[in-house]
């Protein structure tokens, strides 16, 4: 028998599962490993910076490999990879990156635009 389960009560679920002392320990983990073996971004493969401060969009962030609404576990080392911030909440809960759907997420990527000297505007 399938539950319905609000929308707004998963986010708050979520929110208190990322609260809890074995979601910290197990992305603290995760993070530690990628950093000892200075490992790039899972999704866009770029240079993640494990110093920066954390939320920016290039620190690190874990990311479940499977999403949890999608049946991922939630603490499994092999679900979890290190990604940047900005990566990870670009992907939101679309299934991981195969060779199929890797083409469709990189031409969604706009890199920042050249800042263009005022002298060459005309």
């Amino acid at each position: 028998m399938d539950v319905f389960v609000p929308k707004s009560q998963m986010t708050s679920q979520a929110a208190k599962f990322r609260r809890t002392q074995a979601w910290r320990r197990a992305a603290a983990a995760a993070v530690a490993d990628a950093r000892r073996k200075n490992l790039p971004c899972a999704l866009c493969g770029g240079v993640v910076f494990y110093d920066a401060p954390p939320r920016t969009k290039w620190a690190p962030s874990v990311d479940h490999t499977r999403a949890l609404s999608r049946g991922g576990e939630a603490l499994h080392r092999d679900n979890l990879s290190v990604t940047h911030v900005r990566c990870n909440s670009r992907k939101g809960a679309r299934p991981s990156l195969t060779s199929s759907s890797t083409s469709r997420l990189e031409t969604r990527f706009v890199p920042p635009a050249r800042r263009i000297p005022a002298e060459e505007w005309l």
